[in-house]
């Protein structure tokens, strides 16, 4: 495991303190390996910016959005974060607040279906790359 330099860890700590109602919604159901036997690791440090649940193993980022991001200063900066992890390989799943309130359910749909594409994917590189 990487470590992290003091203040990032104490940030990382801080922000998971202070989770929000659908932040700690959605990590009862991915925390201790329960979605799918997956490992995921809540406000993960991620060069300058901090992914709010990360599963290393499929290089994956899920973001809540709430209504704090809808402004055009916070949308240019959810863009820059979402590049800045996709160039470092991650894929980024944004879903926002309030289905993560009502519709967890479809949510973990969502999520499954995009695991299961992460790992078709990463299966026909592979094949690919023996050929």
């Amino acid at each position: 495991m990487d470590q992290q330099p003091p203040d990032r860890s104490d940030k990382a700590r801080d922000l998971r303190s202070r989770s929000t109602e659908s932040e700690s919604l959605l990590w009862e159901q991915l925390r201790n390996r329960r979605f799918q036997n997956r490992k995921f690791r809540r406000q993960r440090p991620i060069g300058p910016y901090f992914a709010d649940f990360c599963c290393e193993d499929l290089r994956l980022v899920v973001e809540i959005d709430g209504g704090s991001h809808d402004n055009d200063h916070a949308v240019e900066y959810d863009a820059e974060r979402d590049e800045y992890m996709r160039q470092c390989g991650f894929t980024v799943l944004r879903v926002r607040d309030d289905d993560v309130e009502q519709h967890i359910d479809d949510v973990k749909m969502i999520l499954a279906n995009l695991v299961s594409r992460i790992i078709f994917d990463r299966a026909a590189a592979t094949e690919s790359a023996r050929s």
